[in-house]
């Protein structure tokens, strides 16, 4: 009885969703249809900018691996098969941005979110500050709170930028695997640190940058984390990008032995093809490895190496974007990325689209479907943007 309820219960927050989706789309058919409005702050002055997201996500995993490759349990248990989590929730950014004219932007602000049911926030309001320093297009570079949008060069393997998977379990001792079970999806956090960006021959360019969580200390293991991403954009002369992506992850300090000390990598290499032929068409295949340390004062030390391939289609339907992803991987492991990653393979099917509504309030949805090792799962998406800059000075 317990099972037909459960599926019951999923139909029915399935069917809601869904509905939630045609009316959305009905209400904004009449409306402009390109892509969200990107604010900008390009002229000299001051401003203040509100941006705030409010978001239902829902999640059906069942098909997450159950065990890595030493037999312990990950992700599920014999008594919870899988992840399913539906909840709402609002992120909330208000800045004020100074630019002096030439090259330098200041920008000091908070950010607040809620999960709704939720007793505490998510993470408590967190105060942003900046400096950034863009003499022209081909070189930036900022200090204090990063702008992660800047970031999409990084895959789904690599980085999962919608949620973060925290609280993991006892079961999840060895390089950090976060068993679902026991955890509670919630949006990223602020990334704090320095960034650099250049251009070299207006091809070649270089994004890096490191994001500090915990400084070293008695009560708190020190964490980082830093990324790079090289691109060569040949996409205006043959259609073609060539990418490679490293990212490095450390956990644990050396001045205060109060836990584990442990890193991680993750290398990626890969094009994405961009076809003259098939306008709003993109083809892209990568290769990854992951190399992660369990504890470096383990003796032996714990190692774990892994491989994957992955081949992605993309097509922008009038405004709707389409894509089918196929992954095939080996010991595959990075803690941020996408959990579905660690799967020997999966294939899924996803389709979003973002409307806008009027200058600065804009919505969407997105839905996937996956085949993971031959077991079914889905997500469903659904948000409403607000971002609006007023001139103040």
């Amino acid at each position: 009885m317990k099972n037909i309820d459960m599926v019951f219960n999923k139909m029915k927050i399935t069917a809601l969703i869904f509905l939630f989706i045609m009316q959305v789309s009905c209400i904004v058919l009449a409306a402009d249809k390109d892509n969200i409005i990107e604010p900008s702050n390009t002229q000299a002055g001051l401003v203040f900018d509100i941006n705030s997201i409010s978001y239902l996500y829902n999640h059906d995993y069942q098909g997450i691996p159950t065990h890595d490759s030493f037999g312990n349990p990950i992700y599920s248990s014999p008594a919870r098969p899988g992840f399913y989590q539906t909840y709402y929730g609002d992120n909330l950014m208000l800045l004020m941005r100074y630019k002096d004219g030439k090259s330098i932007t200041y920008t000091a602000g908070v950010f607040g979110g809620l999960i709704y049911g939720e007793n505490d926030l998510f993470t408590p309001a967190l105060p942003l500050l900046s400096f950034h320093y863009e003499p022209d297009d081909s070189f930036y570079m900022t200090f204090g709170t990063l702008d992660r949008s800047t970031h999409s060069g990084l895959l789904d393997a690599i980085f999962d930028d919608y949620l973060n998977y925290p609280s993991p379990a006892t079961v999840a001792a060895k390089f950090r695997r976060l068993p679902l079970v026991n955890a509670s999806e919630v949006p990223r956090p602020l990334e704090n640190g320095y960034e650099m960006y250049f251009a070299l021959l207006k091809s070649l360019t270089y994004q890096g940058w490191i994001n500090w969580n915990y400084i070293n200390s008695p009560q708190d293991r020190e964490s980082f984390d830093c990324a790079s991403i090289l691109l060569i954009d040949l996409k205006t002369s043959i259609g073609l990008v060539l990418n490679g992506d490293w990212r490095y992850i450390h956990r644990g300090g050396q001045l205060y032995h109060n836990g584990s000390l442990m890193d991680g990598h993750v290398f990626d290499a890969g094009f994405s093809y961009y076809p003259s032929f098939i306008p709003n068409a993109k083809i892209s295949a990568n290769l990854l490895w992951s190399h992660d340390v369990g504890d470096r004062y383990e003796e032996p030390q714990l190692t774990l190496d892994g491989n994957g391939q992955e081949v992605r289609l993309e097509y922008n339907l009038q405004g709707f974007n389409l894509s089918a992803t196929y992954w095939n991987g080996k010991d595959f492991y990075t803690e941020d990325g996408n959990p579905f990653y660690q799967a020997e393979y999966f294939i899924n099917f996803g389709v979003d689209k973002k409307f806008v509504i009027t200058d600065g309030i804009n919505i969407g949805f997105g839905i996937i479907l996956y085949d993971v090792s031959g077991k079914f799962a889905h997500s469903e998406k659904v948000f409403l943007i607000f971002d609006k800059i007023f001139k103040l000075l």
